[in-house]
């Protein structure tokens, strides 16, 4: 009997710890990013539209009038780098979780970094839509570094 209940709480933990892994490298980041995106960025975004179609557009209306943050003056890096960074590092994060143990844990962990580096890189050839901003590629490197010193270290469980 004590042993079911030992293993229980430890599968409670376990779970609890993933759970806090889970909202606060994956979740909380994207939901940062997609605020800064509702309540900073113009309306003509192709977003806004999609807002609309979804029966969203009042609610979003309504958030971005009534929200106190609305008469802060964000710093330009905040409206427009810090939200593609966020999702660079959450998508990185969500990877190196998923494939912590597996031996193209490499391959998976470069991608987030990849697909936001070139996309960057791309808009300034003209051959990805967008404006190219060095310190959207700044922002970009360093967040995608964020989760090999934040989760890599604590990734590996211990093998037998």
């Amino acid at each position: 009997m004590f042993r079911i209940i030992l293993f229980e709480r430890c599968a409670m933990k376990n779970t609890l710890h993933k759970l806090i892994l889970f909202s606060g490298h994956i979740i909380i980041p994207l939901f940062i990013g997609g605020a800064i995106y509702i309540l900073f960025r113009t309306e003509n975004l192709k977003m806004f539209q999609w807002f609309e179609s979804m029966n969203l557009g009042l609610f979003v209306k309504n958030m971005r009038t009534f929200s106190p943050l609305q008469s802060y003056e964000c710093p330009y890096w905040v409206v427009f780098c810090l939200p593609n960074a966020l999702w660079i590092y959450s998508l990185t994060a969500y990877l190196l979780l998923v494939w912590k143990n597996s031996r193209g844990a490499i391959f998976w962990f470069l991608l987030g970094p990849a697909i936001g580096l070139s996309s960057e890189l791309l808009q300034l050839t003209g051959a990805f839509p967008g404006t190219f901003d060095g310190a959207d590629l700044a922002f970009t490197a360093v967040f995608s570094a964020f989760p090999l010193i934040t989760i890599y270290p604590f990734r590996k469980e211990k093998r037998q």
